[in-house]
């Protein structure tokens, strides 16, 4: 599965997460899920 990404925080210290878009893949197995989340510049 392919997502993208959208963080928001109030937090001021993680306000650049606010600036980051992000695509996900993701992989389900039978005892876990595997996130692997990467920047687009």
């Amino acid at each position: 599965m392919r997502t993208i990404c959208k963080f928001e925080t109030a937090d001021g210290k993680y306000d650049w997460l606010n600036q980051l878009l992000a695509a996900e893949t993701s992989q389900r197995f039978p005892d876990r899920v595997v996130y692997d989340n990467h920047q687009i510049i």
